[in-house]
């Protein structure tokens, strides 16, 4: 706990409270950017920069500041027609597409109809669902494997110190560089 602090030199959000005799460890800000700056070199950080370069949404913002996002990256793998989310859940996460193909399915009264298809790398999976409170489809992968990449919304946001709505707006009217907040 406390590495959201650590990363984007905020104050911490939240205090935590031993429930039984613990041994709690401490690092110090400068040791922790020095552990930070040795895990970007890896070749699987690498590959999460580049994807984040490669969306429309962080295309334009400079390797360190992709290097603390993908910090934040969480993988998940996913197999023919397993449920990423479905829809009327909480919008908590967002997912940007490494590999394979993720498709948008919405509930009707005849049915779940099939909608839009996610196969491009880097592609954010149902951006307009950040400015949501809930998914308004499910979202089923489509391939036997399928891996995306997700970004706690809480995460963003504090990253973003406000609303994703308003990285929303950012992006749209192409002047995100301009605003980015670690800067």
């Amino acid at each position: 706990f406390g590495e959201l602090a650590l990363l984007y030199d905020k104050p911490r959000t939240a205090s935590v409270i031993a429930l039984e005799d613990s041994q709690l460890w401490v690092m110090e800000r400068d040791d922790f950017a020095v552990a930070v700056r040795r895990l970007t070199k890896r070749p699987v950080m690498r590959k999460t920069v580049e994807l984040l370069r490669s969306t429309n949404l962080f295309a334009g913002l400079k390797e360190e500041d992709l290097s603390w996002i993908a910090m934040v990256c969480r993988p998940k793998v996913l197999q023919n027609g397993e449920v990423l989310v479905r829809q009327g859940e909480a919008v908590d996460k967002f997912f940007i597409l490494q590999l394979g193909e993720i498709k948008a399915w919405e509930a009707s009264d005849y049915g779940e109809i099939g909608g839009e298809a996610f196969r491009e790398p880097g592609k954010i999976i149902e951006k307009r669902s950040l400015a949501m409170a809930e998914w308004p489809v499910t979202l089923r992968a489509s391939n036997d494997l399928t891996l995306v990449v997700w970004i706690s919304k809480l995460t963003l946001e504090v990253m973003l110190d406000g609303p994703t709505e308003k990285l929303l707006e950012k992006v749209e009217s192409g002047s995100i560089d301009d605003w980015w907040p670690f800067r």
